[in-house]
């Protein structure tokens, strides 16, 4: 992804909002997409589960199928869907880029900084990648969450459990654990002999 000039000139955060996740590490940011594009993926993600036999309409009856969109079997609630168009559609979105882009210039250094010039208060932005363009990206497209209703998953889980009887799972929920976790991230963030990137990682809801 590489922003436009025109798009690089342009503010979708605010200085409150960058602050907020220079502080905090974590940003909550709405109105990234406007209703119409929402609108777009929402029936566009139907449709797809649609094609896999989910009807969001009626998931007492069909939900049971998520379980085959997933290699843990819905466990997480996470299905293995990436590429369809209304997704990518989103994921590349300029404004969500744009987004990303201005914590970039914030949060890291990339105009090649030493680990020296920054202050103890701004020691984080510090990496030893060395400069890059903060207007051009690469995505990483992971897995996308449908989470079920509590009792409708421990149902569905009943009726997949019941078919499976192989299985030594010990719940019978369909969408088991949502156990929080740092993906791509390093222990010491820091350190020269084990440098790893950063990414921020955006999450759309």
């Amino acid at each position: 992804l590489k922003l436009k000039m025109n798009e690089a000139e342009m503010n979708i955060l605010t200085e409150e909002q960058i602050k907020e996740f220079l502080d905090k590490g974590v940003l909550v940011a709405d109105n990234i997409f406007d209703f119409r594009e929402i609108q777009e993926a929402v029936n566009g993600f139907s449709e797809t589960l649609a094609k896999k036999k989910v009807d969001v309409t009626d998931l007492e009856e069909s939900g049971y199928n998520l379980c085959f969109l997933s290699s843990t079997n819905g466990s997480g609630g996470v299905l293995d869907l990436f590429y369809d168009d209304w997704k990518m559609k989103i994921t590349s979105h300029y404004r969500l880029f744009h987004a990303t882009s201005e914590l970039w210039k914030k949060a890291y250094c990339n105009n090649g900084e030493a680990r020296g010039d920054f202050l103890k208060e701004e020691s984080f932005k510090w990496h030893p990648h060395g400069a890059f363009d903060c207007n051009k990206g690469y995505m990483y497209i992971d897995r996308l969450g449908f989470r079920l209703p509590t009792d409708l998953s421990e149902k569905l889980g009943t009726k997949f459990n019941d078919g499976n009887r192989k299985t030594k799972k010990k719940t019978n929920s369909l969408q088991r654990s949502l156990t929080p976790h740092l993906d791509c991230c390093p222990v010491d963030f820091f350190s020269e002999k084990k440098a790893k990137w950063r990414p921020i990682q955006c999450f759309i809801s």
